[in-house]
Formats: structure tokens, C-alpha cells, sequence
């Protein structure tokens, strides 16, 4: 009787195990997110650049001020008006973006698991959401925050990149079975896209046309599906310049809808340093040797591993001890050698990957044409989206976005498709899988230790109410100021914080009256400082915050002097300094605020940007 009990118990407790199953991987992507959300709260923004003019765009836009009509923006209109929406409905406060942000941040997460189940299976779908979330979603791999998917430095890449997964998930649905309905649905999110960023409407729209290649090819959709699919493409696009040009002339509408496009082909954007660097061809054969170098690196990382997988070890016990030290052995040599690699650098092969992933789908399109015509589909996005970073991948920065699905896709391949091809082909996977464990392990390790080293930094508790974040000690300075602009200035009072300062106008909730939000380097070559200059003389701000903020990555260090000369002239004779906070800004590297007052006649203050 106690055998049969023991039994009896072991057997409910199997089967309450394989009931749990199919809980298990979702219950750990909740703990994980969970994990994340709670070392990373408030500590997703930077307390100056960039997220403020999100901020700022939201608050004017549910004040009744209209986009491309009173503020310049260099988007698409529709993340802009999602978030002015979302302060209109619940209140002006960043609380308000960051829920918002946390919804888009799910549904994304929810996106890709079915997309990386489509094309592998659960566990390692699970596997590359655990990546998102650790690496792309909450983190913060560079000095600047903004990179992340709760406080994106700018809303219509997060924004476009979860309707950009939900029309290649549609597109996926469609490639076995599709419908009139489901081809019309694909259509509109792919005409969404195309209200939001460039480079991902064009990313999408060459995966989906490639998508849609192989769904008429199959002969299960006909011309009547073509048509609800162009006509739901079109379909926003029309929708947002009929609702834009009720506010303005239709130029401006239509360049609105137009979003980024009027700027990728400008020579003031194509040939300027920041985009050259941003891509790698500044230094074209340097940054081309660096990828062939990473390339050969992974490459003699994995030749072990495939020369074990053509002979393998004949017992079971002896393919178990080669596996674990085909996964602790990199592992070791990562935690020896882990100060001196440049980890920056790790995802310079991500191209030539995804081009190599593109071949071997093609290969085996007649064998597999569903599982590999996905394939070719996501590589193809995953590609298209390297191009802005063709020579210089990484995952910082703006690969939170841009290098995101090619990181995922990579790692699914190595952890997944290589290992069951080699296994098909008689040899033995494992002792890949167990080596491309230990690399992800590695940059795992390596990633939260610099994460956790800005975070641990950010210990200045900037803004007040549904507004405050943490921030690192410059965000003393940026309260200082937010405090001496309501001292000194009035609720009718217009500001232009300069030259990205936004969020001394969203904090101390002062409009500028001035279209321009911001004034990097490339803005003010591609508008053109004289006409920039023009709305400051015909409607100058009350006060005008100046910033520190060296530019040096556009090309030009210093507003005012290294770009934008004359406008920092005409400052200097209509303004005189009301206060400074920290050092003299745009002088050094120490940083400061000034605070500068529209002078009257009667005016005798010294009106200099210069230090006296």
C-alpha cells in the first residue's frame, strides 16, 4: 500500500507538471518583465535630451496646438497624437506615457513570442523573449537613457515597431491561410507604419511585399484580395492628411503625412557626419574590416563545435560531459577575458548574418516552403532595418530598435534551426547550442553589469507629482532651473529651451513660441538657420534656456558658435542673463544652465552668451 501511494503521489504530481507546462514559459516572461520593471523604475528616461521632447510634443498637441502647423516635427503624425490622446484621457503627467509605454511594451513582447513560436518552437520563443526583455526593453547601455521601450527617446520607433510585428504576424497568419479580411488588416497596419518612422514602414513594406509574393504564388488569393489589401494600405495615410488638412494648407499636410521621407533624401541628412558615423561608411573600409574580423571571430568560436558535430562522441555520458564543456568552457574564457573585449562591437556581424540566413532560407524553400518562406520574410525586415547601421551594428543606442529583430532572429538560429539542421543531417547539434548558450549567457552577464551601473548612478530624484524619475546629478541642475524658470517667469510667459532642453518647457510647463522643439545641428541644416532665425525675430520667447550640450557626434560641438552663429548673435543682443545655474554652458565640458530675459528699452543688463 505505500508503494501504491507513492506512486498514486508521484503520478499527480507528473500530471499536475504537465499541466503546468504550457503556463510555464509565459508565468516566466511575467517574472522576468516584473523583474526588470521594478530594477529599472524610474530610471528609464534622460533627464535632458530627447524624452522631454516627446513630453513636451504630447502636452502641446492636448492643449490644442496642431503638428506641422505649430510644431515642427520631422515624423509621422501618429505616435505624436497617440500620446497627446493619452494626456487628454487620463491627464498630463509622465505616469501617463509610461503606462501607455507598458501596454505597447506587452503587446510587442506578445508579438514576438508568436512569431518565434511560428518559426521554432515555445521554448525558444520564450529564449528570445527573454532577450527582449533583458537587453532591449528596460535597459540602458549607453551614458544617455531613451533607448528602451518605457521612455523610447522617440515614440514612433517603439510605436512602429509593435505594428510592424503585428503586420508580419498577420502576414505569417496569411501565408497559410489567407482571407480578404485578413489581407485588408495587413494592409492598414502597413499603412499605420507608414505613419510613424522610415526606415521601419520601409523595412516592413519589402518583408510584406516578399510575404505577399509567396501568398498569390500559392494561388490561395486571388485579385479581390489585392484590392483589400492596397486599400487598407492607403487607407491611414488618406485618413491623416484629410484630418490634417482641415488645420492647414495642403502641402503642409501632405508633408506631414509624408513624415520622415522629405528628410531621408535630403543631402543636409544623407551626407551629414552624424548619419555617415551612425552607419559606418565614415570610415568605410575600417568599419568593413571590423565586420569581417567579428565574423571570423564567431566563426572560429563555433568550428569546435562542428567539427565535434561531424564526429560525435559514441555514448550517451560521454555526449553530455561535451556538451557541458562546449557551454562552460567560453563561459570561463568570457569571465576571464571579459574586460578586454569591446563589447560595443560584438553585433558588427549582424548583416552579413542576416544575409547568410537569407540564403539558407531560400535554399530550403522547396523543402519546408512555409517554415522557410518566414524565414526569408523576417531576415529580409531584420535586414532592411540594419541598413541605417549597415557598418556599425550594435545593440546600444538606436539598436534597441533597429537591431532588435536581427538580434533575436541570430539568436534563434543559433540556438535552434543550426543545432536541428546539423541533427537532421546526422551529426550532433548539441554541442553548438550548448557554445551559442554560453556566448548569450556571456553578453547576458556583461549587459546587466552596465545596465546596472547606470542605474546604480541614477540617485537625483528630478520633477514632482505624476512627473518625477530618477536621474543621474545632473538632474540637481535641471531642478534648479526648473524652479528659478517658475520663479522668474509667469503661466503666459513662453520659453525656448535650447538646444535640447524641452523638458525644462514640459517640467516648468511653459509653451515656447517657437515651432522648433529642438535645435541640433541637423535640424538647423536642413531648415536653414536664416529661416529658423525669421520665427524667433517675428515671435520671440519671453525667456530663453540654454542648455549645455556638446554636439560633437552631429558634427558641430557648440550651438551658437560651432552651428548656428547668428542665431546666437541675435541672443545676444535682444537678451540679457536672468540667472545661471552649474557652470557657463557651451564654453567646456562642465555643465550649466542659463536663463535669458527678452531685453526692453529701458534694459541696461549686459546681453552677452558669453561669460564676462
Amino acid at each position: 500500500m505505500p508503494t501504491e501511494n507513492n506512486e498514486a503521489a508521484g503520478w499527480k504530481q507528473h500530471s499536475l507538471w504537465i499541466a503546468a507546462r504550457p503556463f510555464a514559459g509565459p508565468l516566466a516572461l511575467v517574472a522576468a518583465s516584473l523583474g526588470m520593471l521594478v530594477w529599472s523604475w524610474k530610471k528609464w528616461s534622460d533627464d535632458l535630451v530627447d524624452f522631454g521632447r516627446e513630453l513636451y510634443i504630447a502636452w502641446r498637441l492636448s492643449q490644442g496646438e496642431v503638428l506641422y502647423r505649430d510644431i515642427v516635427h520631422d515624423s509621422g503624425p501618429l505616435s505624436a497624437y497617440i500620446n497627446a490622446a493619452a494626456f487628454h484621457c487620463f491627464g498630463v503627467g509622465i505616469d501617463t506615457l509610461t503606462a501607455l509605454n507598458l501596454l505597447v511594451l506587452a503587446g510587442t513582447l506578445f508579438l514576438l513570442y508568436g512569431i518565434f513560436r511560428v518559426l521554432s518552437d515555445g521554448f525558444f520563443a520564450i529564449i528570445a523573449c527573454l532577450i527582449f526583455i533583458f537587453l532591449f526593453a528596460f535597459a540602458q547601455l549607453t551614458a544617455v537613457g531613451n533607448y528602451n521601450y518605457v521612455s523610447p527617446y522617440r515614440h514612433d520607433m517603439t510605436h512602429g515597431m509593435f505594428l510592424s510585428l503585428a503586420t508580419l504576424s498577420l502576414l505569417f497568419s496569411c501565408l497559410t491561410r489567407p482571407t480578404r479580411f485578413k489581407l485588408g488588416c495587413c494592409g492598414f497596419l502597413l499603412g499605420l507604419v507608414f505613419l510613424t518612422r522610415g526606415e521601419l514602414f520601409l523595412a516592413t513594406a519589402a518583408a510584406t511585399g516578399l510575404g505577399l509574393v509567396f501568398v498569390f504564388h500559392s494561388g490561395k488569393a486571388g485579385r479581390a484580395s489585392l484590392a483589400f489589401f492596397t486599400t487598407g494600405a492607403v487607407a491611414p495615410a488618406i485618413i491623416a492628411f484629410l484630418m490634417l488638412q482641415s488645420s492647414m494648407p495642403a502641402k503642409t499636410a501632405l508633408l506631414g503625412v509624408l513624415g520622415t521621407w522629405p528628410l531621408t533624401f535630403a543631402p543636409s541628412v544623407v551626407m551629414s557626419e552624424f548619419y555617415r558615423r551612425g552607419m559606418g561608411v565614415d570610415h568605410l573600409w575600417q568599419n568593413a574590416g571590423l565586420l569581417l574580423i567579428w565574423a571570423g571571430i564567431y566563426l572560429l568560436i563555433f568550428l569546435p563545435s562542428l567539427l565535434v558535430a561531424r564526429r560525435p562522441p559514441k555514448t550517451a555520458l560521454s555526449k553530455r560531459w561535451t556538451t557541458w564543456a562546449f557551454f562552460v568552457l567560453p563561459l570561463a574564457l568570457i569571465g576571464l577575458f571579459h574586460l578586454k573585449i569591446p563589447w560595443r562591437d560584438v553585433a558588427r556581424p549582424l548583416p552579413l548574418a542576416m544575409v547568410l540566413l537569407f540564403a539558407a532560407s531560400l535554399y530550403q524553400i522547396r523543402r519546408v516552403p512555409s517554415g522557410a518562406a518566414r524565414r526569408l520574410v523576417m531576415s529580409l525586415f531584420s535586414l532592411v532595418l540594419l541598413a541605417k547601421m549597415v557598418l556599425n551594428a550594435h545593440i546600444a543606442q538606436y539598436g534597441f530598435v533597429l537591431a532588435m529583430p536581427a538580434s533575436l532572429l541570430l539568436s534563434d538560429a543559433l540556438l535552434s534551426w543550426i543545432p536541428s539542421e546539423l541533427d537532421r543531417r546526422g551529426w550532433y547539434g548539441e554541442p553548438f547550442r550548448a557554445t551559442a548558450f554560453a556566448l548569450l549567457a556571456g553578453l547576458m552577464v556583461v549587459s546587466m553589469l552596465e545596465i546596472d551601473s547606470h542605474f546604480s548612478a541614477k540617485t537625483f530624484r528630478v520633477g514632482t507629482g505624476r512627473d518625477w524619475f530618477w536621474a543621474k546629478p545632473r538632474g540637481e541642475a535641471v531642478n534648479a532651473e526648473v524652479r528659478e524658470i517658475l520663479k522668474q517667469t509667469g503661466p503666459n510667459n513662453t520659453l525656448s529651451a535650447m538646444p535640447h532642453a524641452a523638458i525644462l518647457n514640459y517640467l516648468s510647463r511653459r509653451p515656447s513660441s517657437i515651432p522648433f522643439v529642438q535645435l541640433a545641428p541637423y535640424e538647423v541644416l536642413h531648415y536653414g538657420e536664416n529661416e529658423i532665425l525669421e520665427f524667433y525675430k517675428a515671435r520671440p520667447p519671453d525667456f530663453i534656456a540654454i542648455a549645455h550640450f556638446d554636439m560633437s557626434e552631429y558634427g558641430s560641438r557648440f550651438f551658437g558658435s560651432d552651428y548656428a552663429p547668428a542665431i546666437g548673435r541675435w541672443i545676444e543682443k535682444n537678451y540679457s542673463t536672468v540667472s545661471l545655474v552649474g557652470s557657463w554652458p557651451l564654453r567646456d565640458e562642465k555643465f550649466g544652465i542659463l536663463l535669458l530675459k527678452r531685453s526692453g528699452p529701458a534694459n541696461s543688463k549686459p546681453k552677452s552668451l558669453k561669460p564676462k
